[in-house]
């Protein structure tokens, strides 16, 4: 008789499981704040980040939690369209 294959409990609280996946995730995930324009607050205006996960640390040579924001590190994006397709897909819902 085999014995099933270990894994989390399922009195495992949810936050605890998707913290072990994220931790051994070989996917960058990037978890962002919105940052909204105080005089235009309908207005998305920058990305701050909240966790990256060890592959995206490793991938982009940051931090678990840059204190610069999305913008603030990559200027660029805004020309290229990254984050416009960022703020649109938020925006989205």
């Amino acid at each position: 008789m085999q014995t099933p294959p270990s894994g989390p409990s399922p009195a495992q609280p949810a936050a605890d499981v998707l913290q072990i996946l994220l931790a051994v995730s070989l996917t960058g995930v990037i978890l962002f704040r919105p940052v909204y324009d105080l005089t235009a607050p309908a207005e998305l205006i920058d990305l701050a980040y909240v966790h990256l996960n060890p592959a995206a640390q490793r991938m982009l040579r940051l931090p678990e939690c840059p204190a610069d924001s999305f913008l603030t590190l990559y200027p660029h994006t805004g020309e290229t369209g990254v984050f416009a397709f960022y703020r649109d897909t938020l925006l989205s819902g």
